[in-house]
């Protein structure tokens, strides 16, 4: 009998010794997930979109006014859509009015120069702090 309780005690501790492997494998594999979401829904802060806004023309300029420009659109896109600033209440908090011939420059420029001078902000999403420059910078009440 001593040997069966012996050979169902070692059965025990290696399938404890197992599933502890499998849960540390699991647990690491949750992590990383974790990880990359979190990478993903953050995916530049002011900070970042300040250094391609401020490189040279000729390199990574073109991040910075296609991440602008892509928030604006999106913006216009979905007041076309549904008839009012909804998304941008909605989901940033932010509401801008821009007029029908702006030019990219228009709209690019007053972004920068609020990163520039709002360096504490700088930590929070970039498309955060698009719409509070825009916001400050075209007022729809004007």
């Amino acid at each position: 009998m001593a040997g069966k309780d012996q050979s169902a005690k070692y059965i025990f501790v290696n399938t404890l010794k197992n599933a502890t492997k499998i849960l540390k494998i699991f647990i690491i594999m949750i992590t990383l997930v974790v990880g990359i979401i979190e990478a993903k829904a953050g995916f530049s802060t002011g900070e970042k979109l300040l250094k391609f806004c401020t490189a040279d023309k000729n390199g990574p300029q073109g991040v910075c006014s296609g991440y602008i420009i892509g928030v604006v659109d999106s913006h216009q896109t979905d007041k076309v859509i549904k008839g009012k600033d909804e998304y941008l209440n909605k989901h940033l908090g932010y509401r801008w009015c821009l007029h029908k011939k702006i030019t990219q420059g228009e709209v690019m420029d007053p972004v920068i120069a609020w990163l520039k001078v709002n360096p504490k902000k700088r930590h929070f999403t970039a498309t955060s702090l698009i719409g509070k420059a825009l916001q400050e910078s075209f007022n729809c009440d004007d």
